[in-house]
């Protein structure tokens, strides 16, 4: 008898300390998912913003590539639900550098040179043809919500269709 009461004590001391650590398991998992989540839907928009701006010649409207990025991104009829509770809107910045072609990209892509840093490197979109668009902003978590927040960085290079024919260093002549 002494034996049965002493083993239901064990399973109780067991069960305080395993229920915990498995609930927090639980939610780190659930909050990994959610992570993945956010990552994938934010990336997916910001790739089809950038592939309508890059098709979209800056001429014809007010603004630039950047302004065209971002108010696609924040558009929700666009983005779906890429701005919900996982992401702090006022953290979203989006940045452009533009290249005149692709050994200036070379150069400029040394790990131990900064972008800003570069002088190949232009934040005007009529100095280059080829462009790297920067998505910056802060993931909050949600299920483990006394984490703080992560912050994501997401990088497209792309060839600006209007801007590719004031540089040769594509071959052919836009107008043919």
């Amino acid at each position: 008898m002494n034996n049965i009461v002493r083993m239901r004590g064990a399973v109780a001391v067991e069960s305080a300390i395993g229920i915990p650590i498995l609930l927090f398991v639980i939610l780190l998992w659930a909050e990994l998912c959610f992570l993945l989540f956010a990552i994938s839907s934010t990336e997916h928009a910001f790739a089809n913003a950038v592939f309508y701006a890059k098709k979209i010649d800056v001429n014809d409207i007010s603004g630039d590539y950047i302004d065209i990025i971002k108010s696609k991104l924040l558009d929700p009829t666009f983005s779906g639900h890429l701005l919900g509770d996982t992401t702090v809107q006022s953290s979203i910045s989006v940045s452009a550098h533009y290249f005149k072609n692709y050994s200036s990209l070379v150069q400029c892509s040394d790990p131990a040179i900064l972008i800003d840093n570069c002088p190949e490197a232009s934040t005007s979109y009529s100095n280059g043809v080829i462009s790297i668009f920067r998505l910056q902003y802060l993931y909050k978590p949600l299920a483990l919500s006394w984490f703080k927040s992560i912050p994501i960085t997401r990088e497209i290079i792309t060839v600006q269709e209007y801007e590719r024919c004031l540089f040769p260093s594509f071959g052919k002549d836009c107008d043919e």
